[in-house]
């Protein structure tokens, strides 16, 4: 159906002698209806679904199925529940500066936070590695022994209990499946994505399994929220998570110190401004995709209540968000936990919840003279002198 309408349609000549909008098949490719078309969703709206067959007018013409007063009619015949309020923005609309301005400008913004924050991210890493590597190359021109890998034996301390790795199980499944079922809507043109999602009723599948991990998702973060304010223990986490001005002092000492201008590490409290950043990034980003989610998850819900260009914005933040987050993972996140040289091959405190005293005093000093503050005195052993 596509093909056949574009072939007029797309031609140019033909577009200019009758004055026909230009770009049709594009904006329509670049809608939900057609990337699911795409991926072979027949369910999806085609061409004939709004403007007809044999009975095709000029959206001008108050008889046609597009005409603002009609569009309202013809959207519900799929989504039950359209309003008035769709008639306030186009349906087919290049996201350009001069034909949609607002998700222009919500696009470019984050792809300027994205190219700055993953900057951010590279060019950390790569200090972090050439810090590490050229203090173990002096320390060997020098004679002495490079710093030894600390040992994940002997005495350990409890760092997170079970409820809270258990919790970040949960949202690191939850976060995985919605990343590999929600990509192929942002990059839909993908051959990795065509061939996974090429058989029928694969897309509608990914569909169904993107909103149930929603679901988990969202749920945990009502499940986290009680928790907060049940325990006392997370209280006084979440309070050690919030930002203070130790932590830019920190981050500047750190960059003194891989820069070699200091011989000093920051020394970390409970948590580092990274582990800060993370977390808050995190409430931040399920606040964001949840909102947006919602609207597009019920589409006949947004389009009683909100025009069409309400759902334009919810689609692009919803996707540049996902983007975002997906790319914050698997390079800086990844790396603190598994392949930065500190903790390689792999942190296991996500696992067992507990780090040993050498793994505390080098990444968590200031809590553990904490800890050993209020340990209990070892008891003492029978005919110990008493002193």
């Amino acid at each position: 159906m596509t093909k056949t309408c574009s072939a007029c349609h797309q031609n140019a000549l033909l577009s200019s002698r009758y004055k026909m909008p230009p770009n049709r098949e594009a904006t329509y490719k670049a809608s939900f209806h057609g990337i699911a078309q795409g991926f072979g969703d027949k369910r999806a709206a085609n061409c004939a679904s709004c403007h007809g067959s044999h009975d095709i007018l000029p959206s001008s013409d108050p008889r046609s199925r597009v005409n603002p007063k009609n569009l309202g009619e013809t959207c519900g015949n799929c989504h039950s529940g359209t309003g008035h309020l769709l008639t306030l923005g186009r349906i087919h609309q290049n996201q350009t500066l001069k034909d949609n301005p607002l998700v222009f400008l919500i696009k470019l913004s984050y792809i300027i936070l994205i190219v700055g924050t993953v900057g951010g991210f590279i060019a950390y890493i790569i200090l972090d590695l050439f810090s590490h590597y050229a203090r173990r190359l002096f320390a060997r021109l020098q004679g002495r022994e490079p710093e030894p890998r600390r040992r994940r034996a002997g005495k350990t301390y409890l760092r997170f209990p079970l409820s809270y790795r258990v919790q970040h199980i949960i949202m690191m499944l939850s976060f995985l499946t919605l990343i590999f079922t929600g990509l192929p809507i942002l990059f839909p043109e993908s051959s990795f994505f065509k061939g996974i999602f090429n058989t029928p009723g694969s897309f509608q599948l990914r569909g169904l399994i993107h909103r149930g991990a929603a679901i988990v998702l969202i749920t945990l973060v009502l499940v986290h929220t009680v928790f907060v304010l049940s325990s006392r223990r997370a209280r006084r986490d979440v309070v050690e998570m919030m930002p203070r001005i130790k932590d830019y002092a920190d981050f500047r000492k750190l960059i003194a110190f891989n820069l070699g201008r200091s011989k000093e590490r920051p020394a970390y409290s409970r948590f580092n401004f990274i582990e800060k950043f993370e977390y808050l990034a995190v409430v931040w980003g399920s606040i964001v995709m949840g909102a947006t989610g919602f609207v597009l998850w019920f589409p006949g819900w947004s389009m009683r209540h909100m025009p069409k260009l309400g759902l334009d914005v919810a689609a692009a933040i919803h996707g540049y968000e996902a983007a975002l987050a997906f790319l914050a993972i698997i390079i800086w996140h990844l790396y603190s936990v598994i392949f930065s040289p500190d903790v390689w091959p792999m942190s296991k405190v996500w696992l067992t919840g507990e780090m040993t005293e050498e793994e505390m005093q080098h990444h968590h000093p200031l809590e553990l003279e904490k800890l050993k503050e209020t340990e209990p005195p070892a008891a003492e052993k029978p005919g110990e002198d008493k002193k």
